[in-house]
């Protein structure tokens, strides 16, 4: 089988935005996944065990996780892994919630609507996004429809039906100061979309979510933004410059991540390790850690194995000895109180001749 032409996952014209070393990378891990494929396609001349396909898949899953451990990774392997771990047949609802939730941390938003499944409560993390969808969501039955004041706190198309459906749930009428920022949000997201069809600068675009005065708004749509395009450099900047005003310690999270897909920028790399003397320590999940940086001790979102180990066997509950109550019927006693008895003693001698009449024990 002749070698196709790299890269077949990420688009050339993608690849070519990055820098020569993050390519260098990333054509690596396409040789490595391409010979792979191309082992695969002559085992399959010959009539394999399911078992043998399952291996075949699993050893691209760890090349792809060893990448991700390294560097950023784009969401084309994401989407790729996760085709990887449904043809190994080995596809769980924690580990799709906990690749997900790998996914996000790289910058990858791939729940449509808005919301992002929490793999350790089962719950969707809800985004606050352009792009929510409220439409798609309570067909997946993960938004029930049921809107609060998250609904109408940030710009997105469905504002007025979330500001409809908040209106009938809140018992009282809205307060001048949540219609009026309710209409201030309707009307910034008017001003957004009109931008994006004019293809504005990134610029004025991030300028215009600052106007909604929402941090997670920001943050969201800055970073889906960024997952679809990781090589867009000037967001990147416009980014980590809000944050250092706004939120120091996310920052340095940003940073850590700019540095593993910006590869060849020395003075970003300078600039980072400066933040964190100043505002550090900060705990990273990279394998390929910088000597200012400290290892997170744990990563249990992404160290799970593939086959799930099996129960342990419970040992087996100790049989009840009968021979316990063989004479309770003849030993027990009554014990008689100054006071009437209660109810429950009522019951409890109904109980015990029913027992007896059973075991042929006069009462």
């Amino acid at each position: 089988m002749a070698t196709t032409t790299l890269p077949k996952i990420i688009s050339k014209e993608q690849l070519d935005k990055f820098c020569p070393s993050y390519q260098k990378v990333i054509l690596e891990l396409e040789k490595i996944l391409e010979a792979c494929e191309i082992k695969a396609a002559k085992q399959q001349r010959v009539k394999q065990p399911k078992a043998k396909k399952v291996e075949q898949w699993k050893k691209r899953i760890n090349f792809i996780k060893e990448f991700a451990n390294n560097y950023l990774m784009p969401g084309e392997y994401w989407l790729y892994l996760r085709e990887a771990y449904e043809k190994a047949n080995k596809h769980s609802r924690e580990k799709y919630l906990k690749v997900n939730w790998k996914a996000y941390e790289h910058l990858f938003y791939d729940r449509k609507g808005g919301c992002l499944d929490d793999y350790e409560n089962y719950k969707a993390k809800r985004l606050a996004l352009l792009k929510f969808d409220r439409t798609n969501l309570i067909k997946e039955g993960i938004y029930c429809g049921l809107e609060t004041a998250f609904d109408i706190s940030f710009p997105h198309r469905f504002i007025e039906e979330s500001f409809k459906g908040y209106q009938k749930q809140c018992k009282s009428s809205l307060s001048r100061e949540v219609v009026q920022k309710y209409q201030r949000m309707k009307d910034l997201y008017t001003r957004i979309k009109a931008a994006e069809a004019r293809i504005c600068s990134v610029e004025e675009w991030f300028g215009l979510l600052c106007e909604a005065e929402n941090h997670e708004f920001v943050c969201h749509n800055a970073e889906y933004r960024l997952g679809m395009n990781l090589a867009d450099k000037e967001l990147w900047i416009l980014y980590i410059n809000y944050l250092q005003k706004h939120d120091p310690q996310i920052m340095l999270q940003l940073l850590s991540k700019y540095c593993r897909v910006f590869l060849d920028d020395a003075e970003m790399k300078q600039k980072y390790k400066e933040a964190v003397a100043k505002y550090g320590p900060v705990i990273v999940k990279w394998t390929n850690i910088f000597e200012f940086e400290t290892a997170e001790e744990e990563n249990d979102i992404w160290d799970f194995d593939f086959d799930t180990p099996k129960p342990e066997k419970k040992p087996p509950k100790p049989s009840l000895d009968k021979s316990l109550f063989k004479n309770f019927c003849k030993t027990y006693q009554n014990q008689t109180f100054c006071f009437k008895n209660p109810i429950v003693y009522i019951f409890l001698n109904m109980l015990l001749q029913k027992q007896c009449n059973v075991n042929g024990i006069h009462w």
